[in-house]
């Protein structure tokens, strides 16, 4: 079973890749010169998927187990710790990335893409949900540093991971290449919001019940 398991793992990982290397047999990526930072573009894609992939694990281990105390554990800590750091390294790394195509093609440094600028034009407004979704998840790898001085914040503002899955999401579908096509990456979003949909509804319930025997 734990073969199995670790196989799967490796298929779900090699999936953003797969898709962002069958993107770029595009013959147009090819056969043309591309614009200055193109290429810098196209990899801040692939990290992209790799972010919301690692926090789509992230907060699924994290639902599936929280009702065996499996959380609580010295491995699981361990775990959660590390994927939280990758999805940390991959979103500063796509908006890195991003950033720096955006320097390149237009030959300055983009002060106005890290800014909130809902008032500028759908693309604009859907890089601010973006650039809420990374300030928010540094906030929380702060207080993950910070956990053991501020337990009581940190279990409240722990709990804006969900609201970063929530804003990358909404980002990814609204401007993302790949979910907005039939191909397989597309159709992962939109099956990994049904299964973090799911966990969550089952963790209310448990709550719930829980609280339901301890107050009978």
């Amino acid at each position: 079973m734990r073969q199995v398991s670790i196989v799967f793992m490796w298929v779900v990982l090699a999936i953003p890749a797969l898709q962002w290397l069958a993107n770029l047999s595009d013959p147009v990526l090819l056969e043309s010169q591309l614009p200055p930072g193109q290429w810098l573009y196209l990899l801040s894609k692939l990290v992209a998927q790799y972010a919301f992939l690692l926090l789509t694990i992230q907060l699924g281990l994290g639902l599936s187990l929280v009702s065996n105390g499996a959380q609580t554990s010295l491995d699981y800590i361990i775990l959660h710790r590390n994927i939280g750091l990758s999805v940390l390294f991959a979103v500063l790394s796509h908006a890195c990335l991003f950033i720096g195509g955006v320097w390149l093609r237009s030959g300055h440094f983009p002060l106005a893409v890290l800014a909130i600028q809902f008032d500028k034009g759908y693309y604009n407004a859907f890089v601010s949900v973006g650039v809420i979704a990374a300030c928010l998840l540094i906030c929380v790898a702060m207080f993950g540093v910070a956990r053991k001085r501020i337990p009581r914040l940190f279990r409240y503002f722990h709990r804006l991971a969900w609201l970063v899955w929530g804003l990358g999401f909404w980002h990814s579908i609204a401007i993302g290449s790949e979910t907005n096509s039939l191909v397989i990456w597309s159709w992962l979003y939109w099956l990994a919001a049904c299964v973090i949909i799911t966990l969550f509804i089952f963790r209310l319930f448990k709550m719930v019940q829980n609280r339901l025997t301890i107050s009978s």
